[in-house]
């Protein structure tokens, strides 16, 4: 049904945790990643990342772009634009090339704004 040839093929992988559930330990993904529930671990994911306002990451997160409604524990990494939206609190250190913040979100901790170059070198030196 699905040949080399597929359509289906070329679309982007869309990657959803449901409310009501719980994940303890760390998630790879390719592609972007919509989360509801709670993740106690690592986030590393290709994507994009989209938390809803009562989904909860304990842990460090790398993603491509963010837009977080829920909170996290933990720092993140966004190669491109970190959206911090209402309701979201943060507690743990960002990095980032562009941010938004949006009227009561919350954030506890430092933040780091830098190049698409400076975030290379980065991720280079955790390895």
């Amino acid at each position: 049904m699905l040949g080399k040839d597929s359509k289906f093929l070329n679309h982007h992988i869309v990657n959803i945790i449901q409310s009501q559930t719980t994940i303890n330990g760390d998630i790879y993904c390719k592609g972007d990643l919509r989360l509801d529930g709670i993740v106690k671990g690592n986030v590393k994911i290709s994507g994009r990342l989209v938390m809803g306002q009562d989904a909860m990451i304990e842990g460090a997160v790398e993603c491509e772009n963010a837009e977080i409604s829920g909170k996290i524990k933990g720092d993140i990494q966004v190669k491109e634009t970190l959206h911090l939206k209402k309701h979201c609190v943060i507690n743990g250190d960002i990095y980032t090339k562009k941010l938004v913040i949006e009227s009561d979100a919350i954030f506890n901790g430092k933040c780091v704004m830098q190049t698409n170059s400076a975030i290379s070198t980065q991720e280079a030196n955790q390895k």
